[in-house]
């Protein structure tokens, strides 16, 4: 809604201030992946900074210095013919264990958008407990062990244990190097409207249910042909509400064991 409120007011410049807050407000709103969580949101969203850019200060060129605890990492030159671009700067190798500190300085008047994005890995058995929701997710392997060539027939089964039904689930289920999908069940679950459709996406299935009914369960079942011969842990499966990702469970990854 704030999107559209700032595509409807940005060609008046009466509105310049109120159109400003809104797009800081917007620009706070992203994700770690500088999304705005579901499809039609980030659409709108990136509409609206199209829209808005004409009120903002005259653009002129600028050299950003990003410094990491006081440490240099990168300096990057921002062409007023290169405006939204986004630029990268990876600053993993000056980050200390507890508290850091970001600095970004530029040159010239204009002020520009940043977003910081920290990322880190818990080991499986380290990671606190997943806190209770109306969501959950299992995933079994009918065997762990096989032979090159072999198919490890997998089922997993989402559940809601809210007093509503839940719309629009994803679920993204996770297959292990060294594995192939056999899409042969999923089509067939597609056909039979089971599910509404699925998308091979590397190290994930992703499976779309139109909805998951209050207290009820849908299973989903589907093969992985093991391909080369090594001892794997399965990606973590996760299931979660499209429009409210917040909303999530996870499956824990199990290990599985491929021989000549």
């Amino acid at each position: 809604m704030t999107a559209l409120a700032v595509q409807a007011l940005a060609g008046r410049e009466d509105a310049a201030p109120v159109v400003a807050r809104a797009v800081a407000w917007l620009l706070e709103k992203k994700n770690g992946r500088g999304l705005w969580y579901s499809t039609h949101a980030t659409v709108q969203t990136l509409r609206a900074l199209l829209a808005a850019e004409p009120l903002a200060t005259p653009p002129e060129d600028a050299e950003v210095t990003v410094s990491v605890n006081g440490q240099r990492i990168e300096r990057r030159r921002r062409d007023t013919d290169a405006r939204g671009l986004l630029h990268t700067v990876d600053a993993g190798n000056a980050v200390r264990p507890g508290q850091n500190t970001v600095t970004l300085e530029t040159s010239g008047a204009q002020a520009l958008p940043y977003q910081v994005v920290g990322r880190y890995h818990v080991p499986w058995d380290a990671a606190p407990p997943a806190a209770g929701g109306p969501l959950g997710v299992t995933v079994a392997f009918d065997r762990r062990s096989v032979v090159v060539g072999d198919t490890v027939g997998v089922t997993a089964t989402v559940t809601n244990t809210g007093p509503e039904a839940a719309s629009v689930v994803m679920a993204e289920l996770g297959v292990p190097p060294g594995f192939t999908l056999v899409p042969d069940a999923l089509e067939r679950a597609v056909s039979d409207g089971e599910i509404e459709k699925f998308t091979p996406a590397g190290r994930h299935v992703h499976v779309y249910l139109k909805e998951v009914p209050a207290g009820g369960s849908i299973t989903v079942r589907y093969a992985l042909l093991a391909r080369h011969p090594l001892s794997v842990r399965t990606p973590a499966s996760v299931v979660y509400a499209y429009y409210r990702p917040g909303i999530r469970a996870e499956a824990p990854p199990v290990r599985l064991t491929v021989t000549e």
